[in-house]
């Protein structure tokens, strides 16, 4: 059996054997960015989230909901219109 979680940006499966990794793709996000005219510049100054955040999710690595919640807040939007599960690609 195996249940699902979001923590931070990545979803973690579990079951009894192992703990599955699986990273997010926030491309959707950056153009989400684009299209509503918040630039990262914008984003840093208004202290949104920090640099060091916008350079993890640029790089697809682990973000907290917190930060998640800030730029959902920001965009006016949901996370899923933020991020997208990749699968074995």
């Amino acid at each position: 059996m195996c249940f699902i979680h979001l923590e931070s940006s990545m979803v973690l499966c579990y079951n009894t054997s192992e703990v599955i990794a699986v990273p997010m793709r926030y491309d959707k996000l950056f153009c989400l960015m684009h299209e509503k005219g918040l630039t990262t510049y914008k984003i840093r100054k208004e202290r949104i989230v920090t640099e060091t955040t916008l350079q993890k999710l640029r790089e697809g690595k682990n973000v907290t909901t917190d930060s998640l919640g800030a730029l959902c807040a920001a965009l006016h939007c949901q996370p899923g219109d933020l991020m997208e599960y990749v699968g074995d690609e």
